[in-house]
């Protein structure tokens, strides 16, 4: 059994918890879109019904840990030794949308160390599960993930958080930017490079960003900071 089993479990049971409501609201932001009618004001009162839902699983299965969802203290514990952060929807402008592009977030920060130690996402749209866990791995559907081994610098696939990143990509000195992608969630971006289909992230230094980063390192990625940027790539490259 792994170290971290339980905070695996819990999430995945979060995920469970939350995904029949959500899948619905995805259906019907679907159809929303086709008529052009509404789509944003649904997508607002699905994004506060997962925070309702992830508020009151956590206070029922996890009610001795802390809890922070949006960056908002929800429970606070000074002597629980784990704190589940949550963001409702990374990537809520394409999730208003009917985009694919978006994930629910859950990661478990250990106390003692400040360190994350567990966590996945979930993409209703496409039905996946990504789960991490320091020292154990990362994984879609139970499918184990490891970054791509591409090489070749006019060949790479990027990832950018914004076009504020691509206007700073001249920090990947080597890099020839042919490839790219802006896709609208962070979350998704680190996922996709750990499964390969992405060879490099440049993006802000940003805590949040941070706190999603080791899904990519369970994965093999390296992670270097660059004049306020933050260089997540294979280790190819």
């Amino acid at each position: 059994m792994s170290k971290y089993f339980t905070q695996i479990n819990i999430i995945q049971s979060a995920f469970e918890k939350i995904s029949p409501s959500l899948d619905r609201d995805v259906g019907e932001l679907i159809n929303l879109q086709a008529v052009n009618k509404n789509a944003v004001k649904f997508a607002a009162i699905s994004y506060d019904k997962i925070k309702t839902n992830l508020t009151d699983y956590f206070r029922s299965k996890a009610h001795q840990d802390g809890l922070i969802i949006d960056e908002q203290v929800i429970v606070e514990k000074s002597n629980a030794k784990f704190t589940y952060i949550a963001y409702a929807i990374d990537g809520v402008n394409n999730f208003s949308r009917s985009l694919s592009d978006f994930v629910v977030a859950i990661l478990a920060k250990e106390n003692e160390t400040g360190e994350i130690c567990a966590g996945g996402f979930y993409n209703p749209y496409n039905k996946e599960i990504y789960k991490f866990q320091k020292g154990g791995g990362a994984f879609l559907n139970n499918l184990r993930l490891r970054v791509s081994n591409a090489s070749k610098a006019d060949k790479i696939m990027v990832g950018l958080d914004s076009i504020s990143s691509f206007q700073k990509s001249t920090i990947l000195s080597d890099i020839k930017l042919k490839y790219y992608r802006i896709s609208g969630c962070v979350a998704l971006d680190l996922a996709y490079l750990a499964s390969g289909k992405l060879d490099i992230l440049l993006l802000k230094n940003n805590a949040k960003y941070k706190n999603y980063f080791l899904i990519a390192k369970e994965a093999g990625a390296l992670i270097d900071e660059f004049d306020g940027y933050i260089v997540v790539k294979n280790s190819s490259l």
